[in-house]
């Protein structure tokens, strides 16, 4: 009787007891606001007015940090403007930071009590991206983004955002799509690289003279010393014999 009652209360008040939870969704139910278990795909009952369900999604989640405007990785399943955050010389530098992460499954009961619902737990991914980047780039001046450190500073500002989000999520990927300097910046570096790649390759012309005349010095010796050991070698009693073999020959000369 109790059952039948409490289906006829839930068809006259439109009361569905049931809910289905998707195959990349986990699902949480809060009994009065509180936490009280965690259920998977399927079909799953629930008591109304009593539990309430949260849905969180457990798939791959492509999180973009970008500015829109003629971007070609922008689709995602959230989207948010690039960072930016000031270097070590105070100079502001922009990053546009995409990232692929999974929710855990088996932190589901303790994102559901520390956090409200998926609204708050996106604000503190959110935060805990922005934070990462800043901390890293606070270290550096801005410069180093354009010369050989950028791979270094990339790959701490992976490592800050994998450490931060590790509690909840597993990080799959982090790519860093672009970095943006103030413009005065980037054209005084720009102007300084011209000039060391000019300067190299100077450079590489007066080496490349010097070792052409150290080649005609030494072929120069070489002649020098052949001469002066002719020279040496050349004496009377050689001179008369020489001049003796000419006479042989031309006496056995027809002509």
């Amino acid at each position: 009787m109790i059952i039948l009652a409490l289906m006829f209360v839930f068809w006259f008040f439109n009361l569905n007891p049931f809910y289905t939870v998707d195959q990349t969704d986990m699902a949480v139910v809060k009994t009065f606001g509180s936490f009280s278990a965690v259920t998977g795909p399927g079909l799953n009952l629930k008591i109304p007015f009593v539990q309430r369900i949260e849905k969180y999604y457990v798939g791959i989640e492509t999180v973009n940090f970008v500015e829109t405007a003629g971007q070609e990785y922008v689709l995602a399943q959230e989207q948010y403007p690039s960072i930016s955050v000031l270097s070590n010389d105070g100079l502001e530098v922009v990053l546009d930071v995409s990232i692929l992460a999974v929710l855990k499954k088996d932190k589901i009961g303790s994102v559901a009590t520390s956090f409200s619902g998926n609204y708050e737990l996106e604000n503190w991914r959110v935060a805990a991206v922005r934070a990462s980047v800043r901390d890293v780039i606070a270290l550096y001046k801005a410069d180093s983004l354009y010369g050989e450190k950028r791979t270094e500073v990339e790959a701490q500002i992976k490592e800050k955002i994998r450490d931060r989000l590790s509690e909840y999520f597993e990080l799959n990927a982090v790519f860093i799509r672009r970095v943006t300097l103030p413009p005065n910046l980037k054209t005084t570096i720009e102007q300084k690289l011209q000039a060391q790649q000019e300067a190299q390759k100077m450079e590489y012309v007066v080496q490349r003279e010097k070792l052409e005349a150290d080649r005609k010095s030494i072929e120069a010796k070489g002649i020098a010393s052949y001469n002066e050991l002719i020279a040496k070698s050349i004496n009377d009693k050689y001179l008369q014999w020489y001049y003796i073999q000419a006479l042989d020959k031309i006496g056995n000369n027809p002509n």
